[in-house]
């Protein structure tokens, strides 16, 4: 259920049940204690962070004060996507527990347990995802408000339509890419 609350797993996946496998493999539960810091600002991400327990609190620079991270929130998505220094610090505020989510191992599992057409899609939003990024200017770790969740929905939105388009037209179908290949 924790894969949905990102956007084009949760697109994805609805099209492409026998994914979840392969994606949920990329997983794994850590535990913190009280006033443990669960990643610092600065840090090259190799995992993205989704909270399933316990009160974890994001600090940044960027933010006027720090917020509570809701349970089921995910934090360095962008690592998924392309190299991604976090902005931020999550640290725990009680006893909490969170998913890493590989990156390494997402993108081995990707190239390796699903199709080309489903590495496309994946390259296609990697790409509109880096270019979102940039042109905002400044992008946390964390999607604090509706405009980005909505913007999150677009862009998987996007990616799935660009494929489809590309499939109907018997464009890219014929070789297998990977995701570092098409971004």
């Amino acid at each position: 259920k924790f894969l949905y609350k990102i956007s084009i797993f949760r697109k994805l996946l609805q099209l492409h049940a026998d994914l979840t496998p392969a994606i949920v493999a990329t997983l794994s539960e850590r535990h913190a204690s009280p006033e443990e810091c669960v990643f610092v600002q600065d840090a090259v991400a190799q995992t993205a962070v989704c909270t399933t327990f316990g009160v974890l609190v994001y600090s940044s620079e960027l933010l006027m004060e720090p917020i509570e991270v809701e349970l089921g929130a995910w934090l360095s998505e962008a690592a998924l996507w392309g190299h991604w220094v976090r902005v931020g610090t999550l640290t725990a505020k009680s006893r909490a527990r969170w998913l890493d989510f590989d990156v390494e191992q997402f993108r081995l599992r990707a190239q390796r347990h699903t199709s080309a057409d489903v590495c496309r899609v994946f390259a296609a939003y990697a790409q509109m995802y880096a270019a979102e990024v940039t042109a905002s200017g400044a992008w946390l770790d964390i999607v604090v408000d509706a405009s980005e969740r909505q913007t999150l929905e677009v862009l998987a939105r996007k990616a799935l339509e660009q494929h489809s388009w590309r499939r109907r037209m018997g464009l890219g179908t014929h070789h297998q890419s990977t995701i570092a290949d098409e971004v």
